[in-house]
């Protein structure tokens, strides 16, 4: 999404270097668009990246784990 606006910004205090996973989720549960495109985008990617690896290393089992698996769908 371009030109959108976002909440994420003023929940740093506008210190974008403390923008984390965790601030990117509270936006999305708090209805942010912004923060809800960046995780879509970021499980499409996260799932392309995994999609590769279980096809070159022929695993048969993957576990996601951590603060960004937990925050659900």
């Amino acid at each position: 999404m371009r030109g959108g606006t976002t909440a994420i910004a003023e929940m740093v205090n506008y210190d974008l270097n403390k923008i984390t996973p965790r601030v990117v989720y509270e936006a999305a549960i708090a209805g942010d668009q912004v923060a809800n495109d960046i995780y879509q985008q970021a499980g499409e990617a996260i799932g392309f990246g995994v999609a590769n690896v279980l096809v070159v290393v022929s695993a048969r089992k993957v576990v996601i784990g951590g603060g960004v698996a937990a925050a659900g769908d």
